[in-house]
């Protein structure tokens, strides 16, 4: 597990919260954080992730996660995958537990992109993001995504 370095908070409360791939047992407390309306972020109609679908993703090699988690509880995730064949990254799920939401969690799952996309030679991301998350928008924009139809996208290369 990874530390978190650059929370925008005390020193002591950035040791509490750890980066890492999560495995089936997170289940539960993924699937959980992302059912809860207010911690839905992106443009997605689904209001449970199936777990069968869940447990398949870890083992994927195109299938990426990444939660945080304090005192073993899970915070926030990112899910994404990589197509080969367009060699870019598709953002599925990116949420955050909304009393956690200014923290700085959102820049090191952020980062995780941003590294798996330089390692595996990808030259595009892309997300959909609900038109209602104006503050999401915006950390995306901030980041030189751009928006193409329905999504935003970001080149690499």
């Amino acid at each position: 597990m990874v530390q978190l370095n650059h929370l925008k908070s005390s020193k002591e409360l950035k040791s509490m919260f750890k980066i890492r791939i999560p495995q089936a047992s997170d289940y539960n407390e993924i699937n959980h954080l992302f059912h809860s309306k207010e911690n839905m972020h992106l443009a997605d109609n689904d209001s449970i992730i199936e777990e069968d679908f869940y447990k398949e993703s870890l083992s994927e090699t195109t299938s990426k996660w990444f939660i945080i988690e304090k005192s073993g509880e899970v915070l926030a995730f990112i899910f994404f995958t990589i197509d080969t064949d367009s060699k870019g990254i598709k953002v599925k799920k990116f949420t955050i537990n909304n009393t956690y939401r200014k923290k700085g969690l959102n820049e090191h799952l952020y980062k995780k992109l941003e590294q798996v996309a330089s390692q595996n030679d990808l030259v595009y991301m892309q997300v959909e993001i609900s038109p209602d998350y104006l503050d999401v928008i915006d950390f995306f924009t901030r980041k030189g995504w751009i928006k193409e139809n329905n999504c935003y996208v970001k080149y690499i290369k």
